[in-house]
């Protein structure tokens, strides 16, 4: 169903956001604290209350991922495709090339099997 992104997510060596080990991913949020600054708050919750909204910034650090090829060729339906296939630049474009001619064999299955 989702025959370019597993294959490539599966042949990657980036976490599920997107990032390498040890790469950095800026975060921006926001939380309530006193006006004075000294206490956390989830939210104003009595009237009067002197609170604000304070902008932090923070990071995810990247967890990576170890490359899995052999689940990325069956994700392909690539058997006999190498490691370079799945690991040099362009994948996409290579995966993308090889669509046509996978759903033209699927659609001719169905049809063999009767279900059009």
């Amino acid at each position: 169903m989702h025959y370019v992104a597993n294959t490539v997510y599966q042949a990657g060596d980036r976490d599920c956001w997107g990032l390498r080990r040890g790469e950095k991913k800026p975060l921006k949020g926001f939380h309530w604290e006193t006006k004075d600054g000294s206490e956390e708050i989830p939210k104003p919750t009595k009237a009067g209350e002197k609170v604000m909204l304070v902008a932090v910034q923070d990071y995810r650090l990247g967890e990576g991922k170890p490359r899995e090829l052999d689940k990325a060729r069956a994700s392909a339906i690539w058997p006999d495709a190498t490691d370079e296939d799945l690991t040099a630049p362009g994948l996409i474009t290579r995966l993308e090339a090889r669509l046509p001619a996978l759903l033209e064999e699927f659609m001719a299955d169905m049809a063999e099997l009767g279900l059009t």
